[in-house]
């Protein structure tokens, strides 16, 4: 879970300022959505793709 914890903080570039090692949850909560977004995005692109639509 360590790794997983701080994969995801770093996911949209935040950094520890004020050097406590606590990533706050409101970062968390927007990475997390984040990812959520890039990874339905990208099933989309597949699928689009799979049905044999052009991607400009």
């Amino acid at each position: 879970m360590y790794w997983a914890y701080y994969a995801l903080a770093n996911f949209g570039y935040r950094h520890d300022s004020k050097a406590t090692g606590v990533v706050r949850s409101e970062a968390l909560w927007n990475d997390g959505f984040a990812l959520k977004q890039r990874l339905e995005n990208a099933k989309f692109m597949q699928q689009q793709i799979k049905n044999g639509v052009k991607i400009v």
